[in-house]
């Protein structure tokens, strides 16, 4: 299906002498991502004009991701590399910021794999072709010292009611980083939007970690006595989807900061809704807010934000006409076609989805150990 209607392409060439290697690598990434403009306070500065935040001795080895640290027990950075060229790569060097105190080698899942080598605020390792690593990194302290945002939770008050669906559980934080903002969330349950005013101090913004129980909604806000629109977007509707021909849907995407998603909720009976995400968005304020008093719209956080990070200028994802007609056909040949390519002995189910079609409607899941996907029955009381 997802073949079916439209579909959008970038390409780009470059031109190289020889196999692909790391030039070709080096100006792929830079095509697909390229760099992000963003618009802030005009500011004295604490760092030179010209600095380096991470280096790389060798650009066969490409920098896939930097995060912080999953464990809120460290402050690790974590980085992950592959090699994209095909060879092996000897005594690659990465330095970030003043240098790294220690690392050690992790899984993908951030668990301890093994030590690694640190030499001059360097981390030192070896690469395979292709291979991936992971490592947790300790940084030396820094004598650069920047204006960080800060994060105050705005009391709010929850509801008592009964909602359709709400987080389980094992899902459930209590706080909740987005935006370089602390979402401080003391329940499981909402505030539905009454005409409550959210308070901060002077210079300050106020965010807040909101859904609509329904459709999207443009939504009446008061800053400053000021009326402000802003959309506010669905709990249940995912940021974006692509034309799906069988089921007559057409690609969106939405306009807005998704702030944390759920991968599965609960009815409001206690019952596990399997792959029913829950959605919450982070809209923001130059100021104490007046929310609307409309009840479709809740509020599972808010925060007053102090030093707030700059706005983003450089779309981070493409556009899409939204709400476009259907108009994808088939003749009769293709129709007949599709069809008969979609029939069960023609989709050689060697991964046994079809047998499993119905996964997690019924309180079962399949979970894959070596070559035979295993199917239990889990209990879904107290989650």
């Amino acid at each position: 299906m997802m073949d079916l209607g439209k579909n959008i392409y970038s390409y780009a060439i470059f031109s190289h002498n020889g196999s692909v290697g790391q030039a070709t690598q080096y100006q792929a990434k830079a095509f697909v991502t390229p760099l992000i403009g963003v618009a802030t306070d005009v500011h004295k500065g604490e760092i030179k004009s010209d600095y380096s935040f991470v280096k790389l001795s060798d650009n066969n080895i490409i920098l896939r991701a930097m995060k912080p640290s999953h464990h809120a027990k460290t402050n690790e950075i974590i980085v992950r590399f592959n090699e994209g060229s095909n060879i092996e790569v000897k005594d690659f060097e990465f330095e970030i910021g003043d240098g790294i105190e220690s690392a050690r080698e992790l899984w993908a899942s951030e668990e301890y794999r093994g030590e690694a080598t640190v030499k001059d605020g360097k981390l030192i390792c070896d690469f395979k072709p292709y291979e991936v690593k992971t490592f947790g990194l300790t940084l030396k302290s820094t004598d650069v010292q920047c204006n960080k945002s800060v994060s105050t939770p705005i009391n709010i008050e929850y509801d008592s009611r009964e909602e359709k669906y709400t987080i389980p559980n094992n899902l459930f934080k209590e706080n909740i980083k987005a935006f370089s903002t602390d979402f401080l969330i003391k329940k499981n349950a909402y505030m539905h939007a009454n005409g409550q005013t959210l308070v901060c101090n002077k210079g300050e913004k106020v965010r807040i970690l909101c859904a609509a129980l329904g459709n999207d909604v443009d939504a009446e806000f008061i800053v400053d006595s000021k009326p402000v629109i802003k959309r506010v977007n669905s709990m249940t509707e995912a940021f974006a989807r692509w034309d799906l021909y069988d089921f007559k849907e057409m690609a969106y995407i939405k306009n807005g900061h998704l702030g944390w998603e759920f991968t599965h909720c609960l009815n409001k009976n206690g019952d596990i809704q399997y792959a029913k995400s829950l959605y919450f968005w982070v809209l923001t304020f130059d100021g104490s807010v007046t929310l609307p008093k409309n009840d479709n719209i809740v509020v599972l956080s808010a925060s007053a934000v102090s030093n707030a990070n700059g706005s983003l200028v450089t779309p981070l994802f493409d556009e899409i006409e939204n709400n476009r007609p259907f108009t994808f056909r088939m003749n009769l040949k293709e129709k007949l076609w599709y069809i008969n390519s979609k029939m069960v002995w023609n989709l050689n189910d060697k991964d046994n989805f079809l047998k499993h079609w119905n996964n997690g409607k019924n309180g079962k899941r399949v979970e894959q150990t070596g070559k035979r996907a295993v199917t239990r029955t889990v209990e879904t009381v107290g989650h």
